[in-house]
C-alpha cells in the first residue's frame, strides 16, 4: 500500500484522502502530490502536511464519513487463500494504524496477519500524524523485507502495491506487483525491475496459482 494512498491497494476507494480532501481542498493536496513526484519535498513532509489539516475532534467522527468504502471484492478470497497455504502476510502501509485496524475488524472480524503503519495523535485543532520512522517517507517498507531476509526464511517475498512509498520495497521483494496505470508500475518500468500488473486480488490470485 503506498503513495499517499494509504490503505488504497486494499480498498476500492483511499480512505485518507478522502478526509484529508475534505479538509485540505482537493486542488492543494494533488498540488503536494505533484511536489513528491518533482522530488521538490518529501513524501514525508507532504503527507505531514495533509494530515495536520484534518481537525475531526474524535476518531469515530471521521470513520462515519469514510465507513461506506468497501474492500477489494476479491481481498476476502486471497486472504482465506493466504490461510490456508500458511503463509505469513503482513500489511505495511503509509497510512493510520488506526484506520487500518477499523476495516480489517469490520471486514474480517478476526485476522492472522501483522499491521505495520503510522500512528495518530489527535490534537483539538488537528490530526497529527506519528512517523513509524525517520525515513524520507516516515514508514521505509523495504526495511521491514530487509529483516525478514536475515531469518533466512525460504519463503519468497511477495510485494502488493501501488504508490511512492512502495519503491523501496520493490527493490527488496522477489515478486512484485504493481497495481496497473500506478506509480509503483511506472517505477518499475522506468528502472527495468520486473513485475507482474494488476487490477483486483483475482489477477493476482491467478498469477499465484499459475506459478505453484
Amino acid at each position: 500500500m503506498g503513495n499517499n494512498k494509504l490503505i488504497r491497494t486494499i480498498t476500492t476507494e483511499d480512505t485518507g484522502i478522502r478526509l484529508i480532501d475534505l479538509k485540505m481542498g482537493k486542488p492543494r493536496r494533488k498540488a503536494l502530490d505533484m511536489e513528491i513526484l518533482n522530488g521538490t519535498k518529501s513524501f514525508r513532509d507532504a503527507v505531514r502536511e495533509m494530515w495536520s489539516t484534518v481537525d475531526y475532534p474524535t476518531f469515530e467522527e471521521a470513520i462515519e464519513i469514510v465507513d461506506d468504502i468497501q474492500f477489494d471484492p476479491f481481498f476476502k478470497e486471497f486472504y482465506q487463500w493466504v490461510q490456508e497455504k500458511k503463509y505469513p502476510m503482513t500489511v505495511l502501509s503509509s497510512g493510520l494504524v488506526p484506520l487500518l485496524e477499523h476495516f480489517f475488524k469490520r471486514e474480517l472480524k478476526e485476522y492472522d496477519l501483522e499491521l505495520v503503519a503510522n500512528g495518530l495523535k489527535i490534537h483539538p485543532s488537528h490530526w497529527e500524524i506519528i512517523y513509524l520512522d525517520d525515513s524520507h517517507y516516515g514508514h521505509d517498507k523495504g526495511t521491514r523485507l530487509r529483516e525478514y531476509k536475515k531469518l533466512g526464511t525460504s519463503h519468497k517475498i511477495v510485494f502488493i502495491g501501488d504508490g511512492v512509498s512502495d519503491m523501496p520495497a520493490a527493490r527488496e521483494a522477489h515478486l512484485i506487483f504493481a497495481r496497473k496505470g500506478y506509480d509503483l508500475e511506472t517505477y518499475c518500468k522506468r528502472e527495468n525491475i520486473p513485475y507482474h500488473g494488476w487490477t483486483t486480488f483475482k489477477d493476482i490470485m491467478e498469477i499465484l496459482h499459475s506459478l505453484e
